[in-house]
């Protein structure tokens, strides 16, 4: 197939970066196995992102990170329908397969240029970016997709994400007796409450996660704050991806204690669902049980009991991270082998882009 691949402007889409990453690495990942199994395929990224051996790496703008200057996603867009090559190659796909920021390549089917369009949502977005039609739809987990199936009253697909495995290995060897929170530093990820366990369980935690994609100053520089004043809690911040990965293998546990509803101090409300959580498979595959909020695409990759806990109040969290030696960390990494990898992703994708190129819509 001749398959195009929308990124996003903020980092170059690689297999592997090392350091934070999330769209941009799943969808270097999914070029590179396509590329490698027999298929054309054409990357819209940034500059240094992976280059297809069959096919070609579509870029003319430095990643957001490096030039310091975000790109509107419809720029983005724009600089790639300007140019001549770029846009016959969009026109003439098999699939055009859009995990941008805000979904700039739909343009392309709204307008009539191209209708194998498959639009891939890895956030809950602002009610004004909601994708409204028939997109193709496909969220990140089965919870996902039914939340955004009742925001735009359009059908939605599943693919539920993996991660490399090859990249996070296996450790058999006892754990330190410390926990580990990983993630974007963001207030309904729950570091805070992250602290506010180790401190009752009178554990050391670690703090990591990248500041770049925050969007909250004062809640990042909150964080430091705790952990200098906490007798447990240990700011590491981004990490390189050897390190994280050592920290997954030495962790008794990761915590994720998630907020899922919550109201800023004029009243305004928000809530989140979690639409894939990369973390969860990413330790697993190190052989580290996680302990959750029993929320969004978590519900779907954590099985209570087997590779991890789920735990609504910080008590119960308490209660969970006390039981976490009774798990098995080689079945807990068979479960990510067996169901998470990024070759099953790769080939669900495969399946769901025939249909679209026969003339399948949803």
């Amino acid at each position: 197939m001749k398959i195009c691949l929308a990124s996003t402007s903020a980092l170059e889409s690689l297999p592997f970066r090392d350091g934070y990453a999330g769209i941009e690495t799943y969808v270097g990942c999914l070029a590179k196995w396509f590329d490698e199994h027999g298929h054309e395929v054409h990357l819209f990224a940034t500059e240094n992102s992976y280059k297809p051996k069959n096919g070609k790496l579509h870029a003319f703008r430095k990643a957001d990170v490096i030039s310091g200057q975000p790109t509107h996603p419809q720029q983005f867009f724009q600089d790639f329908w300007d140019d001549a090559e770029c846009r016959d190659i969009l026109r003439s796909a098999d699939i055009v397969n859009d995990h941008g920021h805000y979904h700039p390549f739909k343009f392309l089917k709204i307008n009539g240029f191209q209708h194998r369009y498959m639009l891939s949502l890895h956030s809950m977005i602002p009610d004004k970016f909601l994708p409204q039609g028939k997109f193709c739809n496909v969220g990140q987990s089965f919870l996902h997709s039914r939340w955004m199936a009742k925001f735009t009253n359009e059908e939605w697909r599943t693919i539920l994400e993996g991660v490399n495995i090859d990249v996070y290995p296996f450790s058999g060897e006892e754990r330190e007796n410390r926990l580990l929170w990983v993630s974007r530093i963001w207030y309904p990820k729950g570091p805070d409450r992250a602290i506010n366990i180790a401190e009752k369980v009178k554990m050391p935690i670690d703090i990591v996660g990248g500041e770049k994609f925050h969007g909250d100053d004062k809640f990042v520089e909150h964080i430091k704050e705790r952990c200098e004043k906490s007798d447990y809690a240990n700011y590491i911040g981004e990490v390189d991806h050897k390190t994280k990965v050592n920290l997954y293998q030495k962790a008794k546990a990761v915590l994720l204690p998630l907020r899922t509803h919550w109201n800023d101090p004029d009243g305004t409300e928000h809530f989140w669902v979690e639409p894939f959580g990369m973390i969860a498979p990413e330790a697993n595959a190190c052989g580290t049980p996680i302990i959750c909020s029993p929320n969004g695409g978590l519900m779907e990759t954590v099985t209570h009991g087997y590779n991890g806990f789920f735990a609504n109040t910080e008590d119960e969290f308490v209660s969970a991270i006390r039981k976490v030696d009774e798990l098995n960390h080689f079945s807990i990494r068979k479960r990510v082998e067996d169901y998470l990898t990024i070759d099953r992703v790769a080939k669900d994708f495969i399946i769901l882009y025939e249909e679209v190129a026969n003339g399948k819509e949803w």
